[in-house]
């Protein structure tokens, strides 16, 4: 359910800002760069927690 609150409160401020991705949205008003590699690295670390997740299921 917290998923989903989450998403709707992204959405509002993606359609406000005309933005189309969660790093445009961070990056709208501060620096883009520091808040494009904090997206980056933290999206990867999520991929790469789901991803050993997997393959220890598949295991």
């Amino acid at each position: 359910m917290a998923w989903l609150v989450a998403l709707l409160l992204v959405a509002e401020m993606s359609r406000n800002t005309g933005r189309f991705t969660m790093a445009d949205v961070l990056a709208f008003r501060p620096r883009e760069g520091p808040v494009r590699i904090a997206a980056a690295i933290s999206t990867l670390a999520v991929c790469l927690y789901y991803l050993l997740a997997q393959m220890v299921g598949a295991g």
